[in-house]
């Protein structure tokens, strides 16, 4: 994964903004707001972020910031949802989950934070 996403810097900020892998990015994506399915979905705050990946749909929780809040990724679509958590902290490597989502299909994720709470969802399409 490191290859295909671009990490984006929001230093001092608390927010979210999506970033492809052309590296097109917008802060806080509307309910309307969709990725591409050719492109990796991504959902960053100050404190890591959460990645969707269509092709294969690969899901992906990491932790930025060694702060002791674990960072997850949640993502739903239709009646069904899944999260994973980064359980390594800060240190080198994401949580990953590899999922099974009908391609086509409208999904939703985003970043929680460990006492911080959740973060808009972000829409993508697998």
């Amino acid at each position: 994964m490191n290859g295909s996403v671009r990490a984006l810097v929001l230093a001092g900020v608390v927010g979210v903004a999506v970033v492809t892998s052309a590296g097109a990015a917008s802060a806080a994506p509307g309910p309307d707001s969709e990725v591409p399915a050719r492109d990796v979905a991504v959902a960053e705050v100050v404190y890591g972020y959460a990645a969707f990946k269509p092709d294969g749909e690969h899901l992906y929780a990491c932790d930025t910031r060694a702060d002791g809040r674990s960072v997850k990724a949640e993502i739903r679509w239709g009646t069904k949802k899944a999260s994973v958590t980064d359980s390594n902290g800060a240190k080198a490597g994401c949580g990953h989950k590899n999922l099974s989502i009908a391609e086509g299909t409208r999904v939703q994720f985003r970043v929680v934070v460990e006492g911080i709470g959740a973060y808009p969802w972000v829409n993508a399409t697998a």
